[in-house]
């Protein structure tokens, strides 16, 4: 961990620390690990884009790191629960909605067999399929129309 060592780590300092990791005689996957947390320190203080070139030939291996295999399940679970979070969000607005539309239509029908009685199954169909802006439009005329024809729907 050279480079917190100094007050103003250089790029030199930084493959100095690989050279050395490199160099261990160390099973490979202590320095997997080793490599890792270099990368990880490196990003406070170097552009990602150096620590990508410098580690150019390592990347696919520090995949292999523990640590970082448990920031990407961390990550994968992070996702899938704001999946869920927006999915329920979704579900609730959707239910919001068709309950709302399902209102306005049972309104509908409510007001029209209560002022002209049994109602046409075409008519019944076409409000049962009806979105909430079209309800609204059929209310206001059957407030002004005296038959089902005058509603003209």
């Amino acid at each position: 961990m050279l480079v917190l060592c100094e007050d103003n780590p250089i790029e030199q300092t930084l493959r100095e620390e690989r050279a050395l990791i490199l160099g261990l005689d160390a099973s490979r996957e202590v320095r997997v690990e080793l490599l890792a947390v270099a990368f990880t320190v490196g990003t406070r203080y170097f552009a990602r884009e150096l620590l990508e070139t410098l580690f150019r030939e390592e990347l696919q291996m520090l995949k292999e790191a523990s640590i970082v295999g448990d920031w990407l399940e961390e990550a994968l679970q992070e996702g899938y629960q704001k999946g869920i979070e927006q999915g329920i969000q979704q579900g609730i607005q959707q239910g919001i909605q068709q309950g709302e539309a399902e209102e306005a239509r049972q309104l509908v029908l409510d007001v029209l067999r209560d002022r002209f009685g049994e109602l046409p199954s075409a008519l019944t169909a076409l409000i049962e399929s009806a979105d909430p802006a079209r309800c609204k439009e059929l209310l206001l005329r059957a407030s002004h129309a005296n038959s089902l024809e005058d509603l003209g729907a």
